[in-house]
């Protein structure tokens, strides 16, 4: 007698969300390409707080103000790189047809 696979995945609307798939390769290569872009939007972004902030605190001192505002420009050109780099790399995978899994950007 032959063991009969069992279904891992719950056909339930439900429980639709408790389905996982084994890791592979690309899956893997494609959450961390997303958790390392995330990871630096998140940063450029409190960067670009963090100059604002020394921005209003500046008490009108030229040199903090201009520390502020090419710490606010660094972190404008982080974040602009950064969606750069997703688009081109969502275009090469795309003309390639290349499937890394899950390479798409969280929504909250």
């Amino acid at each position: 007698m032959a063991p009969t696979p069992v279904p891992i995945c719950p056909q339930d609307p439900m429980f639709s969300g408790l389905c996982f798939q084994a890791p592979d390769f690309p899956g893997i290569l494609g959450a961390f390409i997303s958790f390392l872009l995330v990871l630096g939007i998140i940063i450029a972004f409190f960067y670009l707080l963090w100059g604002g902030l020394k921005w209003i605190t500046s008490g009108g001192d030229k040199a903090m103000v201009e520390g502020a505002r090419s710490q606010i420009i660094g972190a404008i050109i982080g974040l602009t790189l950064m969606l750069l780099i997703f688009l081109i790399i969502n275009v090469v995978l795309q003309f390639f047809k290349i499937n890394l899994g899950s390479l798409i950007i969280p929504q909250l």
